[in-house]
């Protein structure tokens, strides 16, 4: 399980744990499970959805997050957007991706992931 990476570094880390487990003469099993904790927001206006999910992240944490972090962090935009992020890492070998929601209403949020955005990763 991960949080904060790129799909390349995903894919880039699960190379390095095959190759690991071929040195130890050993094989990943097909359902070898790779986790990716990460975080979404799903707003049309992209830049509204980052302005969100920082002042979430930045008070539950409370820590500055950056912009460039929170980009790597968080599936923001509209529901494309969101599903095309959450689409890379499937692409890098994720097999479970759990979501936190960065909005603070929670309700509108999980709806919008649930019927706009989780069907098409389905």
């Amino acid at each position: 399980m991960t949080t904060g990476k790129t799909p390349a570094d995903v894919r880039e880390s699960l190379a390095m744990i095959r190759g690991y487990a071929r040195e130890s003469g050993r094989q990943l099993p097909s359902n070898f499970e790779v986790c990716i904790y990460h975080n979404i927001n799903v707003n049309e206006d992209r830049e509204a959805a980052l302005a969100e999910s920082k002042r979430f992240l930045d008070s539950y944490y409370t820590v500055d997050y950056s912009r460039e972090f929170l980009e790597r962090w968080v599936a923001l935009g509209s529901p494309a957007q969101c599903i095309a992020t959450l689409r890379s890492f499937i692409e890098a070998g994720a097999t479970t991706i759990t979501l936190r929601l960065t909005g603070y209403d929670q309700k509108r949020q999980f709806k919008r992931v649930t019927e706009e955005v989780l069907p098409a990763l389905a």
